[in-house]
């Protein structure tokens, strides 16, 4: 099994269902795991902890806070808000964190890397998806959903192979790609509407139907 550094510090951007999830994850694999979040409501919700709903409930004392400097010492930092989002947050946090800090981004959607990348070189990000599954109670608490599988991958292997170890030591399934691009562009094909499907693909597409 790849482990992580013993004093690897782990953070969270976004305390929604999926940043709550695996912060409950990394917690219970030993990880020293903050989490970062600009609703002063659900920093207000999770000043205690995060209550995780299983049977019976528990309450993880990890630290939330609206103060982005939680992340400065953070060795690897995960994305897990929506994609609207991305820009804005990759900008806010590009002064406060450590050079050499890993940013790892399994959010949903098609544009994220590229996003990322105008305020990160290329061998400090990770990317690719997830299919593990949460929803929230409440604002302070998360109900797990069902086992998933993590897909990795980018352009500076060692960076991978760090991330692959964090999740690998916190007992999530994940696999590494060549081509984590294609792995999101799946994903996304997957979620969409059918309509949205048609649309992906490329004007002039030649549609072919079988007559009886």
């Amino acid at each position: 099994m790849e482990k992580p550094q013993d004093n690897i510090k782990i953070g969270i951007i976004g305390a929604g269902a999926i940043g709550s999830l695996y912060s409950s994850y990394f917690y219970r694999g030993g990880l020293e795991t903050v989490i970062y979040e600009n609703d002063p409501a659900i920093v207000e919700a999770m000043k205690n902890g995060i209550t995780l709903m299983t049977t019976p409930p528990e309450v993880l004392p990890i630290r939330v806070s609206g103060d982005i400097g939680i992340l400065s010492e953070c060795a690897v930092v995960f994305l897990f808000i929506k994609s609207h989002a991305t820009e804005k947050a990759v900008q806010n946090i590009s002064g406060s964190l450590a050079e050499d800090s890993i940013v790892v981004s399994l959010q949903n959607g098609i544009g994220n890397y590229e996003k990322i990348r105008e305020f990160f070189p290329a061998g400090r990000i990770v990317y690719g998806t997830t299919s593990m599954g949460a929803t929230k109670k409440d604002a302070g608490s998360v109900v797990p959903g069902g086992a998933g599988t993590v897909i990795i991958g980018g352009h500076n292997m060692a960076a991978v192979r760090t991330v692959f170890g964090v999740l690998v030591h916190c007992a999530i399934n994940v696999v590494i790609t060549d081509d984590p691009a294609s792995a999101l562009w799946k994903k996304a094909i997957v979620n969409a509407t059918p309509w949205e499907r048609f649309a992906a693909f490329p004007t002039g597409t030649s549609w072919k139907t079988r007559t009886p």
